[in-house]
């Protein structure tokens, strides 16, 4: 790919991306890195799988155990930074936001209704994530929590994590000369280039 030369074409192309990147799992901007603050003050960092994209919204999203640290981090301090990187494109989106715990209401609802239904296995262990556990395994799904009777077994347990972005930034590495831009919202997009 051609790096962009204006700033419209760099805006279209990186929602255009992470809209695909919601569906279609084999877009490399699926997995991203959500970086949260930890109760001690640490930066928190982890990889999670991009779920939803809304332009309109200016949202993308995600899906968290609401039982784990990262979904303590986010009700506590709710400004979160998104890194997602093709690699083969040399391309790196970079999102700051608002995250949002959507748990048990019309959101998390439509979000578990649109999983994939063996993956809402982990939601219905005994186990918290990161709870210690005495042999490796034993937190994980038994075959009743991949097939339970009730299909929303785990569904208290599940969080849709929507994050409203403020500020977005493009950078696409190349032999011939790097391209970085940020965009800043406001009344909408304000878009300026960087150096790289």
């Amino acid at each position: 790919m051609a790096p962009p030369d204006d700033l419209d074409t760099i805006l279209r192309f990186v929602w255009d991306e992470l809209t695909r990147a919601a569906t279609d799992g084999a877009s490399q901007f699926r997995h991203a890195q959500v970086a949260t603050i930890g109760a001690q003050g640490w930066p928190q960092s982890r990889t999670v799988i991009l779920r939803h994209a809304d332009e309109a919204a200016r949202e993308v999203g995600f899906h968290t155990d609401c039982r784990s640290a990262k979904a303590g981090e986010i009700a506590a301090q709710s400004q979160v930074a998104v890194t997602a990187y093709d690699r083969p494109q040399g391309i790196q989106i970079r999102l700051w936001g608002q995250a949002d715990l959507h748990n048990a209401d019309d959101r998390a609802r439509e979000a578990w209704t649109a999983l994939y239904a063996p993956l809402r296995a982990p939601y219905r262990t005994n186990f918290p994530p990161g709870s210690p556990v005495e042999v490796a395994g034993t937190a994980d799904p038994t075959d009743a929590a991949r097939s339970p009777e009730d299909p929303d077994k785990g569904f208290t347990n599940f969080a849709f994590v929507p994050v409203r972005t403020v500020r977005l930034e493009y950078l696409h590495l190349r032999p011939t000369g790097h391209r970085r831009a940020r965009f800043d919202w406001g009344s909408g997009w304000q878009g300026r280039w960087l150096a790289p």
